[in-house]
Protein backbone atom coordinates (compact mmCIF):
# COMPACT_ATOMS: atom_id res chain seq x y z
CA UNK A 1 0.00 0.00 0.00
CA UNK A 2 1.14 3.37 -0.42
CA UNK A 3 2.34 5.66 1.74
CA UNK A 4 -0.36 8.43 1.30
CA UNK A 5 -3.32 6.11 1.54
CA UNK A 6 -1.56 4.73 4.71
CA UNK A 7 -1.53 8.61 5.97
CA UNK A 8 -5.32 9.37 4.68
CA UNK A 9 -6.35 6.18 6.28
CA UNK A 10 -4.77 7.63 9.99
CA UNK A 11 -6.36 10.73 9.30
CA UNK A 12 -10.30 9.23 8.36
CA UNK A 13 -10.13 7.08 11.39
CA UNK A 14 -10.48 9.03 14.58
CA UNK A 15 -12.31 6.25 16.98
CA UNK A 16 -9.45 5.97 19.19
CA UNK A 17 -8.91 9.85 19.43
CA UNK A 18 -12.61 10.42 20.92
CA UNK A 19 -12.48 7.57 23.05
CA UNK A 20 -9.38 9.48 24.46
CA UNK A 21 -10.95 12.74 24.41
CA UNK A 22 -14.33 11.19 26.09
CA UNK A 23 -12.21 9.90 28.95
CA UNK A 24 -10.37 12.99 29.40
CA UNK A 25 -13.64 14.98 30.16
CA UNK A 26 -15.03 12.28 32.31
CA UNK A 27 -11.57 12.45 34.63
CA UNK A 28 -11.91 16.39 34.73
CA UNK A 29 -15.95 16.38 35.33
CA UNK A 30 -15.33 13.73 38.21
CA UNK A 31 -12.49 15.95 39.70
CA UNK A 32 -14.70 18.71 39.74
CA UNK A 33 -17.63 17.32 41.72
CA UNK A 34 -15.12 15.76 43.92
CA UNK A 35 -13.98 19.17 44.62
CA UNK A 36 -17.17 20.51 45.08
CA UNK A 37 -18.42 18.08 47.51
CA UNK A 38 -15.30 18.94 49.68
CA UNK A 39 -16.11 22.55 49.40
CA UNK A 40 -19.59 21.95 50.08
CA UNK A 41 -18.32 20.52 53.39
CA UNK A 42 -16.10 23.25 54.41
CA UNK A 43 -19.14 25.63 53.83
CA UNK A 44 -20.87 23.54 56.27
CA UNK A 45 -17.82 23.96 58.97
CA UNK A 46 -17.67 27.58 58.26
CA UNK A 47 -21.83 27.34 59.38
CA UNK A 48 -20.86 25.46 62.39
CA UNK A 49 -18.22 27.80 63.22
CA UNK A 50 -20.22 30.59 62.74
CA UNK A 51 -22.96 29.35 65.14
CA UNK A 52 -20.40 28.38 67.73
CA UNK A 53 -18.76 31.64 67.55
CA UNK A 54 -22.00 33.67 68.39
CA UNK A 55 -23.52 31.62 70.90
CA UNK A 56 -19.91 31.83 72.93
CA UNK A 57 -19.97 35.74 72.01
CA UNK A 58 -23.07 36.20 73.17
CA UNK A 59 -22.47 34.52 76.64
CA UNK A 60 -19.05 36.05 76.81
CA UNK A 61 -20.48 39.38 76.49
CA UNK A 62 -22.08 39.03 80.12
CA UNK A 63 -18.40 38.12 81.61
CA UNK A 64 -17.02 41.45 79.69
CA UNK A 65 -16.47 43.01 83.05
CA UNK A 66 -17.76 40.70 85.92
CA UNK A 67 -16.01 37.14 84.48
CA UNK A 68 -12.43 38.86 86.09
CA UNK A 69 -9.00 37.42 84.88
CA UNK A 70 -10.15 34.05 83.47
CA UNK A 71 -12.82 34.74 81.63
CA UNK A 72 -11.72 34.09 78.32
CA UNK A 73 -11.22 30.61 79.79
CA UNK A 74 -14.84 30.22 80.39
CA UNK A 75 -15.45 31.11 76.80
CA UNK A 76 -12.63 28.74 74.94
CA UNK A 77 -14.58 26.30 77.50
CA UNK A 78 -17.65 27.56 76.18
CA UNK A 79 -16.36 26.54 72.76
CA UNK A 80 -15.23 23.38 73.20
CA UNK A 81 -18.95 22.01 74.64
CA UNK A 82 -20.03 23.66 71.91
CA UNK A 83 -17.81 21.71 69.50
CA UNK A 84 -18.09 18.25 71.31
CA UNK A 85 -22.04 18.64 70.39
CA UNK A 86 -21.69 19.31 67.06
CA UNK A 87 -20.53 17.96 63.22
CA UNK A 88 -16.55 18.67 64.71
CA UNK A 89 -16.79 15.80 66.69
CA UNK A 90 -16.25 13.09 64.21
CA UNK A 91 -14.28 10.12 64.55
CA UNK A 92 -12.03 10.03 61.39
CA UNK A 93 -10.89 14.07 62.31
CA UNK A 94 -11.57 15.28 59.04
CA UNK A 95 -13.03 18.00 60.26
CA UNK A 96 -11.35 20.08 63.27
CA UNK A 97 -11.04 23.41 64.88
CA UNK A 98 -7.34 24.64 64.52
CA UNK A 99 -7.50 27.33 66.86
CA UNK A 100 -9.68 29.51 68.77
CA UNK A 101 -9.16 33.32 69.98
CA UNK A 102 -11.43 35.85 72.62
CA UNK A 103 -10.42 39.72 72.19
CA UNK A 104 -11.37 41.65 74.94
CA UNK A 105 -12.26 45.54 73.35
CA UNK A 106 -12.74 47.78 76.30
CA UNK A 107 -12.41 51.22 73.93
CA UNK A 108 -15.08 49.80 71.88
CA UNK A 109 -17.14 47.81 73.97
CA UNK A 110 -17.12 44.76 72.10
CA UNK A 111 -15.84 40.96 72.19
CA UNK A 112 -14.47 39.12 68.97
CA UNK A 113 -14.65 35.40 69.46
CA UNK A 114 -12.74 34.41 66.37
CA UNK A 115 -12.53 30.46 65.21
CA UNK A 116 -10.18 28.65 62.76
CA UNK A 117 -11.31 25.36 61.39
CA UNK A 118 -9.96 22.91 58.81
CA UNK A 119 -11.06 19.81 56.62
CA UNK A 120 -9.40 17.28 55.18
CA UNK A 121 -10.38 16.74 51.44
CA UNK A 122 -11.20 13.41 49.97
CA UNK A 123 -10.67 14.17 46.14
CA UNK A 124 -9.57 17.46 45.54
CA UNK A 125 -5.70 16.34 46.89
CA UNK A 126 -5.15 15.47 43.16
CA UNK A 127 -5.53 19.26 42.61
CA UNK A 128 -3.00 20.27 45.01
CA UNK A 129 -5.94 20.95 48.00
CA UNK A 130 -4.83 18.43 50.85
CA UNK A 131 -6.55 20.06 53.03
CA UNK A 132 -9.34 23.55 53.03
CA UNK A 133 -8.79 26.13 55.67
CA UNK A 134 -12.21 27.54 57.48
CA UNK A 135 -12.49 30.74 59.52
CA UNK A 136 -15.26 32.43 61.15
CA UNK A 137 -15.69 35.42 63.37
CA UNK A 138 -18.71 36.92 65.75
CA UNK A 139 -18.42 40.40 67.87
CA UNK A 140 -20.98 40.81 70.18
CA UNK A 141 -21.17 44.31 71.80
CA UNK A 142 -20.64 44.42 75.75
CA UNK A 143 -24.78 44.79 76.42
CA UNK A 144 -25.25 48.83 76.29
CA UNK A 145 -24.36 49.60 72.64
CA UNK A 146 -28.07 49.64 71.67
CA UNK A 147 -30.39 50.44 74.74
CA UNK A 148 -32.79 53.35 74.05
CA UNK A 149 -32.62 56.64 76.03
CA UNK A 150 -34.79 56.04 79.21
CA UNK A 151 -36.49 59.04 81.62
CA UNK A 152 -38.36 58.20 84.52
CA UNK A 153 -39.65 60.64 87.08
CA UNK A 154 -40.81 60.21 90.84
CA UNK A 155 -43.69 60.98 92.79
CA UNK A 156 -43.29 59.84 96.28
CA UNK A 157 -45.60 60.09 99.48
CA UNK A 158 -43.69 62.51 101.64
CA UNK A 159 -46.66 62.85 104.22
CA UNK A 160 -46.77 62.57 108.11
CA UNK A 161 -48.05 59.00 107.92
CA UNK A 162 -44.39 57.78 106.34
CA UNK A 163 -42.89 58.17 109.87
CA UNK A 164 -44.88 55.36 111.26
CA UNK A 165 -43.15 51.97 111.29
CA UNK A 166 -44.31 49.31 108.57
CA UNK A 167 -45.16 46.04 109.69
CA UNK A 168 -41.86 44.99 108.60
CA UNK A 169 -40.40 46.74 111.30
CA UNK A 170 -38.30 50.10 109.66
CA UNK A 171 -40.15 53.37 109.78
CA UNK A 172 -42.37 53.75 106.16
CA UNK A 173 -39.89 56.18 104.90
CA UNK A 174 -36.69 54.29 105.82
CA UNK A 175 -38.59 51.35 103.51
CA UNK A 176 -39.11 53.55 100.72
CA UNK A 177 -35.53 54.53 100.82
CA UNK A 178 -34.12 51.12 100.95
CA UNK A 179 -36.32 50.49 98.13
CA UNK A 180 -35.43 53.36 95.71
CA UNK A 181 -31.56 52.41 96.47
CA UNK A 182 -32.26 48.71 95.42
CA UNK A 183 -34.36 49.57 92.34
CA UNK A 184 -30.95 51.78 91.13
CA UNK A 185 -28.82 48.72 92.29
CA UNK A 186 -30.71 46.42 89.79
CA UNK A 187 -30.66 48.75 86.89
CA UNK A 188 -26.62 49.35 87.73
CA UNK A 189 -26.24 45.46 87.26
CA UNK A 190 -28.22 45.26 84.55
CA UNK A 191 -24.98 47.24 82.89
CA UNK A 192 -22.41 46.40 82.73
CA UNK A 193 -20.91 49.85 81.65
CA UNK A 194 -22.37 52.65 83.62
CA UNK A 195 -20.60 55.14 81.82
CA UNK A 196 -22.97 54.40 79.02
CA UNK A 197 -25.87 53.92 81.44
CA UNK A 198 -24.93 57.59 82.74
CA UNK A 199 -25.58 59.40 79.42
CA UNK A 200 -28.95 57.09 78.39
CA UNK A 201 -30.60 57.61 81.72
CA UNK A 202 -32.57 60.67 83.18
CA UNK A 203 -34.25 60.62 86.31
CA UNK A 204 -36.40 63.89 87.99
CA UNK A 205 -38.63 63.50 90.77
CA UNK A 206 -41.20 65.17 92.78
CA UNK A 207 -42.95 64.75 96.62
CA UNK A 208 -45.97 65.59 97.99
CA UNK A 209 -47.67 66.04 101.27
CA UNK A 210 -50.89 67.86 101.61
CA UNK A 211 -48.86 69.92 98.63
CA UNK A 212 -46.19 69.40 96.43
CA UNK A 213 -43.41 70.27 98.56
CA UNK A 214 -40.90 72.06 96.43
CA UNK A 215 -37.45 71.45 98.49
CA UNK A 216 -37.71 68.24 97.13
CA UNK A 217 -38.23 68.49 93.31
CA UNK A 218 -35.40 67.32 91.32
CA UNK A 219 -35.35 68.21 87.43
CA UNK A 220 -34.79 66.07 85.13
CA UNK A 221 -30.72 64.98 84.43
CA UNK A 222 -28.62 62.53 83.53
CA UNK A 223 -27.93 59.88 86.01
CA UNK A 224 -29.38 59.03 89.37
CA UNK A 225 -26.97 59.86 92.16
CA UNK A 226 -29.29 63.24 92.79
CA UNK A 227 -32.38 61.94 93.20
CA UNK A 228 -31.06 58.53 95.30
CA UNK A 229 -29.65 61.13 97.27
CA UNK A 230 -32.68 63.53 97.99
CA UNK A 231 -34.53 60.19 98.56
CA UNK A 232 -33.08 60.28 101.86
CA UNK A 233 -33.73 63.76 102.81
CA UNK A 234 -37.33 63.35 102.92
CA UNK A 235 -38.83 64.81 105.98
CA UNK A 236 -42.18 63.28 106.31
CA UNK A 237 -45.24 65.55 107.43
CA UNK A 238 -48.70 66.89 106.79
CA UNK A 239 -51.26 65.06 105.14
CA UNK A 240 -52.06 63.82 101.10
CA UNK A 241 -52.56 65.61 98.11
CA UNK A 242 -51.64 63.77 94.92
CA UNK A 243 -52.06 66.13 92.07
CA UNK A 244 -49.62 69.27 92.00
CA UNK A 245 -46.59 66.70 92.33
CA UNK A 246 -47.99 64.26 89.42
CA UNK A 247 -48.73 67.16 87.90
CA UNK A 248 -45.37 68.75 87.75
CA UNK A 249 -43.51 65.47 86.94
CA UNK A 250 -45.84 64.83 84.53
CA UNK A 251 -45.10 68.03 82.61
CA UNK A 252 -41.01 67.57 83.79
CA UNK A 253 -41.11 64.24 81.63
CA UNK A 254 -43.45 65.33 78.73
CA UNK A 255 -41.26 68.34 78.42
CA UNK A 256 -37.56 66.11 78.99
CA UNK A 257 -36.82 65.34 74.82
CA UNK A 258 -32.72 65.63 74.95
CA UNK A 259 -32.64 62.50 72.88
CA UNK A 260 -36.01 62.39 70.96
CA UNK A 261 -35.89 59.41 69.58
CA UNK A 262 -36.59 55.86 71.06
CA UNK A 263 -36.58 57.33 74.61
CA UNK A 264 -38.92 55.21 77.28
CA UNK A 265 -40.54 57.14 79.66
CA UNK A 266 -41.73 56.13 83.06
CA UNK A 267 -43.47 57.39 85.94
CA UNK A 268 -43.45 55.54 89.47
CA UNK A 269 -46.04 57.00 91.72
CA UNK A 270 -45.96 55.74 95.42
CA UNK A 271 -48.24 56.30 98.36
CA UNK A 272 -49.09 55.09 101.58
CA UNK A 273 -52.27 56.69 101.91
CA UNK A 274 -55.54 58.22 100.26
CA UNK A 275 -56.01 61.80 99.09
CA UNK A 276 -57.52 63.73 102.37
CA UNK A 277 -59.93 65.68 99.97
CA UNK A 278 -61.79 62.86 97.44
CA UNK A 279 -61.69 65.14 94.65
CA UNK A 280 -58.28 64.95 94.05
CA UNK A 281 -58.99 61.65 93.05
CA UNK A 282 -60.90 62.28 89.60
CA UNK A 283 -57.97 65.37 89.41
CA UNK A 284 -55.04 62.78 89.66
CA UNK A 285 -56.45 59.78 87.63
CA UNK A 286 -57.10 62.90 84.41
CA UNK A 287 -53.53 63.32 84.23
CA UNK A 288 -52.93 59.91 84.59
CA UNK A 289 -54.43 59.10 81.77
CA UNK A 290 -52.66 61.89 79.60
CA UNK A 291 -49.28 60.53 80.63
CA UNK A 292 -50.74 57.04 79.25
CA UNK A 293 -52.03 59.02 76.32
CA UNK A 294 -48.30 60.29 75.46
CA UNK A 295 -47.20 56.67 75.71
CA UNK A 296 -45.48 57.03 79.42
CA UNK A 297 -45.62 54.33 81.30
CA UNK A 298 -46.96 54.56 84.79
CA UNK A 299 -45.85 52.27 87.51
CA UNK A 300 -47.54 52.42 90.88
CA UNK A 301 -46.85 50.63 94.54
CA UNK A 302 -49.69 51.21 97.12
CA UNK A 303 -47.44 51.12 100.39
CA UNK A 304 -49.30 49.40 102.82
CA UNK A 305 -52.19 51.67 101.99
CA UNK A 306 -56.29 52.14 102.62
CA UNK A 307 -58.59 50.64 100.24
CA UNK A 308 -59.38 54.22 98.43
CA UNK A 309 -55.64 54.58 97.97
CA UNK A 310 -54.83 51.29 96.34
CA UNK A 311 -58.24 51.90 94.18
CA UNK A 312 -56.21 55.04 92.84
CA UNK A 313 -52.96 53.76 91.81
CA UNK A 314 -53.97 50.64 90.72
CA UNK A 315 -56.61 52.73 88.09
CA UNK A 316 -53.33 55.44 87.56
CA UNK A 317 -51.12 52.06 86.11
CA UNK A 318 -50.47 51.66 82.68
CA UNK A 319 -52.92 49.03 81.07
CA UNK A 320 -56.29 50.75 82.03
CA UNK A 321 -57.50 54.07 80.74
CA UNK A 322 -60.19 55.77 83.07
CA UNK A 323 -61.72 57.92 79.91
CA UNK A 324 -62.78 54.42 78.71
CA UNK A 325 -64.63 53.17 82.15
CA UNK A 326 -67.79 51.84 81.31
CA UNK A 327 -70.46 53.53 82.88
CA UNK A 328 -67.95 55.76 84.72
CA UNK A 329 -67.22 59.89 84.28
CA UNK A 330 -63.78 60.17 82.88
CA UNK A 331 -61.34 60.81 85.61
CA UNK A 332 -63.44 58.49 87.87
CA UNK A 333 -62.35 55.09 89.65
CA UNK A 334 -62.99 51.73 87.75
CA UNK A 335 -64.22 49.13 89.48
CA UNK A 336 -61.69 46.80 90.87
CA UNK A 337 -63.56 44.31 88.73
CA UNK A 338 -62.35 46.17 85.36
CA UNK A 339 -58.63 46.48 86.64
CA UNK A 340 -58.41 42.68 87.43
CA UNK A 341 -57.01 40.66 84.59
CA UNK A 342 -55.41 43.49 82.68
CA UNK A 343 -52.12 44.47 82.08
CA UNK A 344 -52.23 46.74 84.83
CA UNK A 345 -51.77 44.18 86.88
CA UNK A 346 -47.71 44.09 85.20
CA UNK A 347 -47.25 47.78 86.56
CA UNK A 348 -49.24 47.75 89.83
CA UNK A 349 -48.02 47.01 93.09
CA UNK A 350 -49.85 46.33 96.36
CA UNK A 351 -47.12 46.30 99.47
CA UNK A 352 -48.12 45.15 102.52
CA UNK A 353 -45.21 45.62 104.33
CA UNK A 354 -41.97 47.03 103.78
CA UNK A 355 -39.96 43.87 102.36
CA UNK A 356 -42.75 43.71 99.62
CA UNK A 357 -42.03 47.57 99.10
CA UNK A 358 -38.26 47.02 98.17
CA UNK A 359 -39.53 43.45 96.04
CA UNK A 360 -41.85 45.76 93.99
CA UNK A 361 -39.16 48.41 92.99
CA UNK A 362 -36.63 45.72 92.72
CA UNK A 363 -39.16 44.54 89.99
CA UNK A 364 -39.88 47.89 88.22
CA UNK A 365 -35.62 48.00 88.11
CA UNK A 366 -35.57 44.55 85.93
CA UNK A 367 -38.22 46.09 83.98
CA UNK A 368 -36.19 49.40 83.37
CA UNK A 369 -33.12 47.42 82.98
CA UNK A 370 -34.14 44.67 80.53
CA UNK A 371 -30.89 45.87 78.23
CA UNK A 372 -30.73 43.30 74.98
CA UNK A 373 -27.17 41.96 73.36
CA UNK A 374 -26.64 41.81 69.76
CA UNK A 375 -24.11 40.45 66.90
CA UNK A 376 -21.83 42.53 65.43
CA UNK A 377 -20.93 41.59 62.00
Amino acid sequence: MAIGNLFADFKTNQRGNVATMFGLVILVLMGLLALALDFSRAQNLKASLTDIADSAALAGANLAVTGGENRGDIIRDLVDIHVATSDLNNADSSITLTSSSVDFDHKNAQLTVTLNGQVKTSFAGIFGFSTLNVSSQSTTAFGLEDISPVSMAFILDNSGSMTKPSYSGSTKIEALQSSVETMFNVIEEAAPRQELLQTNLRTGMTAFDDELVTKHTIPMGFGWTTVEHEVFKLTPKGDTNTTPAFDLAFQMLADDTPNETDVRKFLIFMTDGRNDNQAENGNTLLLCDQAKAQGIEIFSIAFEAPQKGQDLLRACASGINTANNAGGAQGSIPPASLVAGTQAQQYYFDAQDGDELVAAFRQIGREIGRFDLRIVR
